[in-house]
């Protein structure tokens, strides 16, 4: 990420996020003895260590792999903030605290319903872009641009909007760090009538159902002649990550004089 795409308070929030996350799990980490796989867990002063015969073997596997990703995210946060700041990450999060959503219903359980590929509307040419297969190279584009940005995502998920049906927004995003999910629209025949009319009535779904354009929902437009930069499709992003931030990363001193 370079410095201007998306704020500061976005690297704190996902900081405070991920060693909350680890301060929760048990610290538990694979180890070999003896030839052999053990987990080990550290318990203050105290170690304890399971072999794959005990019965809570498969319990703390699935702990040791969250942690690794946890850690993973971790390394890969602190590296993208030391391109934008030479003060210490740590450092900064100490003025801060984390208040995620608790209201909206676009949330962490809704992405976790989520399906990846659920339109089945037929692909004429698809693209195959770390095995799901996209609609467009535009598509695959933004694909990579959230990877590298570190988002997790689903494509053409199907988000129920009640009395106005299903839509398949092209990519779903998830901020655990924020209880909050949002949505990207990759519109790359805006030239063409037929698709601007579609899409527009699709954007209306949206915004009928508290899905505001820019914060909720990115619209990446494009045409046959057209699409944007990669540097001014991360600000697109960054607008997004940065209402949620600017939402649910506060700072102690303002939560201090609203108290």
């Amino acid at each position: 990420m370079n410095k201007g795409y998306i704020s500061e308070e976005y690297y704190i929030g996902r900081f405070l996020y991920l060693t909350n996350e680890l301060e929760r799990l048990p610290n538990a980490a694979f180890h070999h003895n003896g030839g052999n796989d053990v987990i080990c867990i550290r318990k203050s002063s105290d170690r304890e260590r399971l072999t794959k015969k005990n019965s809570r073997w498969d319990e703390y596997v699935a702990i040791v792999e969250k942690r690794n990703e946890l850690k993973a995210a971790l390394k890969k946060l602190k590296g993208d903030w030391a391109k934008i700041s030479s003060y210490s990450l740590s450092k900064a999060a100490e003025k801060y605290i984390l208040n995620p959503n608790i209201i909206n219903p676009y949330n962490s359980q809704l992405w976790d319903s989520f399906v990846n590929n659920e339109c089945n509307y037929e692909k004429e040419h698809s693209i195959n872009h770390n095995g799901i297969a996209m609609r467009s190279h535009f598509e695959t584009e933004v694909a990579q641009i959230i990877e590298d940005l570190g988002i997790a995502y689903k494509y053409e998920v199907r988000l129920d909007l009640k009395e106005d049906g299903y839509v398949y927004p092209d990519v779903a995003l998830n901020f655990p760090e924020f209880n909050r999910c949002g949505f990207i629209e990759v519109m790359g025949m805006m030239n063409d009538t037929d698709y601007s009319h579609r899409n527009s009535s699709k954007i209306g779904k949206y915004t009928n159902h508290g899905l505001y354009i820019n914060r909720d929902v990115i619209i990446i437009p494009g045409d046959r002649y057209y699409r944007p930069e990669q540097k001014v499709i991360k600000r697109m992003i960054g607008v997004m990550v940065d209402s949620f931030a600017s939402q649910y990363v506060l700072r102690r001193d303002d939560v201090a004089v609203s108290g």
